[in-house]
């Protein structure tokens, strides 16, 4: 089901365009959900989330299991709406995206005390494992497949991308290796030939006759890179309709061509032609005018202003050799945006996991990669911490496990998906037991000073025996003493009295019978003395018929001494469970006090990195605003007037 969700343009600044309402999109499927049960977030992706939805199928397989609420959120810059302008898109940048709609949505579904486990691949993989970090209040978990977190300037090489795409079919063939990399020579051979843009059209089979011969190499390179990435174990139609292993696929075709019988540049055309053409229902290629049915054209903006991955061509890869830098990435920038206001790369949160970073404040993060995808070398390839856990396979592609299973599924992707489920399971059922622990912390503080603070009997009863629940349900043997020391209390304090005045007359009577001195007359005073040394024997009216008999006196002396003894010693009992009683809360106050610190503790720290980031960056601005300011005087010493 389809969604709308109003909210401001920007929650983070206060001009008077922050207040634009905007219309948020997002997708939910309550089919499986029980009320209370965990809520699974995919956290968006450059493009339509509908595309992502239906090539994201694990988070629907596994929502039977955990009775889970599923939602697919649209990053709010990648609509595809013919209104979006300028200023709606210089308000989208990547603190919004991570400040979306999942607390809203708890409040409206009466549900706030559901956990929220957040999904991502490839870049909402990075968005999932951001959000978890900025909001670990809100989200108990990430799953971020295929998250190029690393993929920026001066943390990966910038040729590691298309290293990785070189390497899989080098893998699998040298010779289609060396094809593809000396078909470049032969297309740029077109660029001096009389008629090249035409002869090149006739080869590639175009719509229309190509104006550029970039445009055919880009496309060429495309149709090796896009099946490098969705190299799946599987038939599947994400970039587009392909076979099982498409990069096999296409190294069987360039090697299945005869000797010098073809230029390399046929052979790299043919196999491209299974990527652009695999259902065979393409007469010809419109290479210039390309549709963009997923709504991908937002990215650039993206690309320009916070996510900037500069990516270059080594020797060792099969493509054209090319090198990106920050100031030829600036300037195609330049041309792309009109306007670079704050051009930079994320904090680098991962970079600083050997000091102060991730693996001191950040905590139940998946990483998952396969290492034939070419943007594996820019994510997490090692275990952070023992909770921030890297999960990778040797033949996954960009974010096969998200896909949805099938019966062809190999034995490794069936086993890297039962262990991301098994760490699922164990984030909620923590969850859970943390929530217990409060409610039962909770519940024990109040009536533990319930206890101690009442004065009626039947309220220390039901205080005592709310104590004792909380306590059998924390630990066995605290239950079992409980009951033991309620059911002695209880009994004494119904059965006491009663007992006792029939002890006190039967003794009467039977020192009656058995005493030879003469009948007395009762008029004695109370035992002041008695009661002033031990308030506690007040109900006791004992005469003192025996008072000149010295061995009667005697024994009724030593009667009281253990009665007061007994009285003395009950005292002593009480104060020293009242102790016990102080002793535990204090022990608890302490241990909720040393948990508010460590949080406090991480707050601080991601406080300091946060501030860190921000004086990077800000000189990052001044640094970039520098040299787009002498580009623009370049371009204009050049002939370039501006717009």
């Amino acid at each position: 089901m389809q969604c709308l969700f109003h909210v401001n343009l920007d929650h983070f600044s206060f001009q008077p365009e922050s207040y634009i309402i905007f219309h948020q999109k997002y997708l939910i499927s309550s089919h499986f959900w029980r009320k209370g049960g965990p809520i699974f977030v995919y956290t968006g992706n450059e493009a339509d989330i509908e595309w992502f939805a239906s090539n994201t199928g694990f988070m629907m397989d596994i929502a039977p299991k955990f009775q889970a609420l599923v939602i697919f959120i649209e990053v709010k810059a990648f609509l595809k709406s013919p209104k979006a302008s300028s200023l709606v898109l210089k308000n989208l940048t990547l603190k919004l995206m991570l400040a979306i709609l999942i607390r809203s949505l708890k409040q409206n579904l009466s549900s706030e005390a559901s956990p929220v486990v957040v999904f991502g691949g490839s870049y909402g993989g990075m968005l999932a494992a951001w959000f978890r970090l900025k909001y670990p209040h809100i989200a108990i978990g990430a799953l971020a497949s295929s998250a190029p977190i690393l993929q920026f300037d001066k943390i990966v090489p910038s040729s590691s991308f298309y290293d990785t795409v070189s390497q899989d079919f080098k893998d699998l063939s040298v010779n289609c290796f060396e094809v593809i990399k000396r078909s470049w020579g032969e297309l740029n051979s077109f660029l001096t030939m009389k008629d090249g843009t035409q002869e090149l059209s006739k080869k590639f089979r175009t719509c229309k006759d190509l104006q550029f011969i970039p445009s055919a190499a880009q496309w060429l390179e495309s149709a090796f890179v896009d099946p490098a990435m969705v190299n799946y174990p599987t038939a599947a139609n994400f970039m587009a309709p392909l076979p099982a292993y498409p990069v096999e696929q296409m190294s069987k075709i360039i090697d299945g061509f005869p000797l010098r019988s073809s230029s390399n540049l046929d052979r790299a055309f043919a196999a491209a032609s299974l990527y652009y053409n695999y259902s065979g229902s393409e007469k010809c290629f419109d290479i210039e005018n390309q549709t963009d049915p997923h709504g991908l054209n937002g990215w650039g903006w993206q690309a320009c202003t916070e996510m900037v991955m500069p990516m270059s061509r080594s020797n060792r890869a099969c493509f054209y050799h090319s090198k990106t830098t920050m100031e030829s990435k600036n300037f195609v920038c330049w041309h792309t945006v009109s306007s670079l206001d704050h051009t930079g790369s994320p904090p680098n949160l991962v970079e600083r996991s050997n000091s102060d970073g991730v693996e001191r404040f950040g905590s139940n993060i998946i990483f998952s990669n396969g290492l034939q995808d070419p943007w594996s070398r820019g994510g997490v390839l090692k275990n952070i911490s023992s909770t921030i856990i890297a999960l990778v396979t040797k033949k996954g592609a960009h974010h096969t496990d998200l896909r949805a299973a099938t019966k062809d599924d190999p034995d490794w992707l069936k086993e890297q998906r039962r262990q991301e489920v098994a760490i699922i399971e164990k984030w909620i059922s923590e969850y859970h037991s943390d929530l217990r622990q409060e409610e039962q912390d909770l519940i024990f503080s109040h009536y533990s000073t319930l206890l101690f603070c009442t004065s009626d009997s039947v309220s220390f009863d039901r205080a005592f025996l709310v104590v004792c629940s909380v306590a059998m349900v924390r630990r066995s043997g605290d239950c079992m003493r409980c009951l033991v020391i309620f059911a002695v209390v209880s009994a004494l304090v119904v059965c006491g009295p009663a007992l006792y005045w029939k002890f006190n007359k039967g003794f009467v009577g039977s020192t009656q019978r058995n005493s030879v001195c003469p009948p007395c007359v009762c008029n004695c005073p109370p035992p002041l003395s008695l009661l002033e040394i031990a308030p506690g024997l007040a109900n006791l009216s004992i005469t003192d018929c025996g008072g000149d008999d010295p061995e009667l006196k005697q024994e009724m002396e030593k009667q009281f001494v253990d009665l007061l003894t007994e009285e003395l010693k009950l005292q002593e009992a009480v104060a020293d469970e009242h102790s016990r009683h102080m002793n535990v809360t204090l022990a608890e106050a302490k241990r909720v006090a040393s948990q508010y610190q460590k949080e406090a503790e991480k707050c601080n720290a991601a406080t300091e990195i946060c501030e860190s980031a921000r004086e990077r960056a800000e000189a990052l601005l001044i640094k970039e605003r520098k040299i787009t300011s002498l580009w623009e005087k370049r371009a204009r010493q050049s002939g370039w007037e501006g717009e």
